[in-house]
C-alpha cells in the first residue's frame, strides 16, 4: 500500500512536469511562428494560437504548483486506533453465586409448574390460532429447559460454598424437566395416535418426576417449596 502510493505520487508528478514542459515548448514554437508570419491575417492567427498555447502552459504550471503545495501541506493520515485490550478477562457475573442458583431454582420451578398444567390432548379442540399459540408455547418451554441445563452446567463447575447438594438435586430435576419439555413439543409432530400417546405419557411422567428433586434442591438452598401442581 505504501509503495503503491509512493509510486503513484512520483509518477503523477513526473507526468505533470512533462506536460507543462511540452506546453511551454509548443508556446515557444508558436511565438517563433508569429515572428516568421507574413501578412496581417497570418500574424493575427499565429498570435492567437501562441497566446492560447502560452495560456495553457501557464495554467498547467499553476495547477501543478497548487497540487504540489497541497500534497506538502496535507496532514498525515491518521492511523486507525487499535481496540484497547481489556485489563482483565471478562467473566459473566453471577455464575457460581447464591444469586445465580436462586435464579435457576426459581426458573426451574416456574417451568415445571407451567408444564404440569399443560394438556396437549386438548389441542385438537383449539382453533387454528389457539393451536399455533400452543405449539409456539411448547417450543418456548423446550428452549427454556435447554437454557437452564446450560446455566446449571456452569454453576455445577463452580457451585456456591455449601451448596453442592442443592446443585446436585437441581441437575437431577432438570434432566426429566428437559425430557418433558421436549416430548411436549414433539407431540405436535407425532405421525400417529400411538406416538402421540407415547409422547403424552412420557411428558406427564417426566414433569412429575422433576418435582421431587426440585423440592430437595429448594429445601437445601432454603427456598420455600410450593405445593406440587396437579
Amino acid at each position: 500500500m505504501f509503495w503503491g502510493g509512493l509510486w503513484s505520487h512520483v509518477y503523477l508528478g513526473h507526468l505533470e512536469s512533462v506536460l507543462t514542459s511540452l506546453l511551454f515548448a509548443v508556446a515557444a514554437v508558436a511565438f517563433i511562428g508569429v515572428l516568421n508570419a507574413r501578412g496581417v491575417w497570418r500574424t493575427v492567427v499565429a498570435s492567437l494560437l501562441a497566446l492560447f498555447c502560452l495560456g495553457a502552459a501557464v495554467f498547467q504550471l499553476t495547477r501543478g504548483l497548487a497540487l504540489e503545495q497541497a500534497r506538502e501541506t496535507a496532514p498525515a493520515p491518521l492511523l486507525s486506533a487499535e481496540p484497547a485490550e481489556p485489563e482483565g478477562e471478562f467473566d459473566a457475573p453471577g455464575f457460581g453465586s447464591d444469586s445465580e442458583l436462586r435464579s435457576l431454582l426459581a426458573a426451574a420451578r416456574a417451568l415445571r409448574d407451567s408444564l404440569a398444567i399443560e394438556d396437549p390432548t386438548r389441542a385438537r379442540a383449539l382453533s387454528d390460532s389457539g393451536y399455533q399459540a400452543f405449539e409456539t408455547r411448547t417450543a418456548s418451554y423446550f428452549a427454556q429447559a435447554r437454557d437452564l441445563r446450560e446455566r446449571a452446567a456452569r454453576v455445577t463447575a463452580d457451585p456456591p460454598p455449601g451448596m453442592d447438594e442443592a446443585v446436585e438435586y437441581l441437575n437431577l430435576a432438570l434432566q426429566p424437566l428437559l425430557t418433558a419439555a421436549r416430548d411436549l413439543n414433539r407431540f405436535f409432530h407425532a405421525e400417529n395416535r400411538d406416538e402421540e400417546r407415547r409422547l403424552f405419557d412420557s411428558f406427564r411422567q417426566n414433569a412429575q418426576a422433576a418435582d421431587v428433586p426440585l423440592r430437595q434442591a429448594e429445601a437445601r438452598f432454603g427456598s420455600p417449596s410450593p405445593d406440587a401442581a396437579p
